[in-house]
């Protein structure tokens, strides 16, 4: 028990209904809900926005991860998560009252080829990712075939290997979109603001958050070569959880992993029979991070304000971030 709150195990979390958290005293220590959008059995995004206790929206999402990227009639559980919609109080965040305490998860980006969206590249790509995948291509073949592509997956490559830098581990993979995700597990990324016009804005976080966490010359390489989606940092927006076909080329997303030496990610074979089992217990298990990591109260989470970047410790005491580090210790 838990506050006199009975806990319930998901796979490696335990978490009280209530989204508490227990302390190393046995305290009930903090609350989060966590809002997503609903999935539908079409495959689309537009269910309505709902949210839940950390734990349910795992338990949710594994319903997904179970199906095996089966698309057919099957109702997605989750549709949109929202790491950037993370809130104290129970409700609809747009209900929630200005200043209302909120936390954004920022240890996952979407790096997308720079398409310009005047025009129609993006779909052309994403037909060419249709006809290549047809054709029995690789990974390669795909960047011989399009430049641009062949930018974001260096970007991914140079990402990837300066998470790696800082002493953290990178997941990637190739979403079958317009690009790559890179996910890692980083407590300085819990970043924590009020509601209002105030809050950092999901282009601020894409760029001097990501300047200012990658470093000057990892971020100024990455974004020569592709753009990282300031979108999914908004406050009621997010990321598909990729554990079904992309919406719009039906093929399964695939891990990309750029630091396995015993492997060339260029040779990877595109065309997929069904969804790639081993990526989904990958992500599963990322989100389960995170919330086993979520911090124990507001007040510990990072602070990132006009360009400003803090970590906060268990003491409350605030030190710069000019380089990060996975060090840091918080009561969970």
């Amino acid at each position: 028990m838990v506050g006199g709150v009975e806990k319930t195990q998901v796979g490696d979390v335990i978490m009280g209904e209530s989204a508490h958290i227990e302390g190393e005293d046995g305290s009930v220590v903090c609350p989060w809900h966590w809002s997503y959008r609903e999935g539908r059995c079409d495959g689309k995004y537009t269910g309505h926005i709902l949210f839940g206790t950390p734990d349910k929206v795992i338990r949710l999402l594994r319903k997904d991860q179970e199906k095996h990227g089966v698309t057919v009639g099957a109702k997605r559980e989750i549709g949109i998560l929202m790491p950037s919609t993370f809130h104290v109080l129970s409700g609809i965040y747009r209900d929630l009252d200005e200043n209302a305490q909120m936390m954004r998860y920022v240890g996952i980006t979407d790096l997308d080829g720079a398409f310009d969206p005047k025009t129609r590249q993006s779909d052309e790509f994403k037909a060419l990712v249709v006809e290549a995948v047809g054709n029995g291509a690789t990974l390669g073949k795909l960047c011989e075939l399009s430049p641009v592509f062949a930018n974001v997956m260096k970007a991914a490559r140079i990402f990837c290997k300066r998470i790696v830098a800082m002493g953290l581990v990178p997941i990637s993979w190739f979403t079958w979109g317009k690009g790559f995700r890179v996910a890692w597990m980083d407590p300085n990324c819990y970043l924590r603001f009020n509601k209002g016009g105030g809050a950092p804005k999901g282009i601020e976080i894409a760029t001097d958050f990501m300047r200012k966490y990658l470093g000057d010359a990892c971020y100024k390489a990455v974004t020569k070569r592709c753009s990282i989606d300031k979108i999914s940092y908004n406050v009621g927006n997010g990321l598909k959880t990729d554990l079904f076909a992309h919406p719009d080329t039906k093929v399964w997303p695939v891990t990309v992993d750029f630091m396995d030496t015993g492997n060339t990610p260029e040779d990877l074979v595109l065309l997929r029979t069904g969804c790639d089992k081993e990526l989904g217990v990958t992500i599963m298990n990322f989100w389960s991070e995170v919330v086993k990591n979520l911090p124990s109260s507001w007040e510990k989470c990072s602070v990132f304000d006009q360009g400003k970047c803090s970590v906060v410790d268990q003491a409350t005491s605030v030190s710069p971030m000019a380089t990060p580090t996975p060090a840091i210790t918080r009561t969970s």
